[in-house]
């Protein structure tokens, strides 16, 4: 994944509960295609969106798609934010 790309993915993800058709996109791409965690962690984290990501992944029931170490970090740094 290019910058790009990570950034429309984050964005995506951010919307995932206001707009219908990203939650499907989401969802396709997290079942077909190879997501690059370490760029998407750290393009979030230096957008402060991370947390809202985790929450939003969180709410459309996603986390099924994730690695669990993943979850588990994500969990971890939005429990320190909050």
């Amino acid at each position: 994944m290019n910058h790009k790309e990570v950034f429309y993915f984050v964005a995506k993800c951010l919307t995932i509960s206001f707009e219908a058709q990203n939650k499907l996109d989401i969802e396709k791409k997290l079942q077909q295609e190879r997501i690059d965690w370490d760029k998407v962690v750290q393009l979030s984290t230096a957008h402060y969106v991370f947390p809202a990501l985790y929450c939003n992944l969180e709410r459309a029931n996603f986390f099924s798609y994730l690695l669990k170490d993943l979850v588990a970090y994500m969990q971890e740094i939005t429990t320190l934010n909050r």
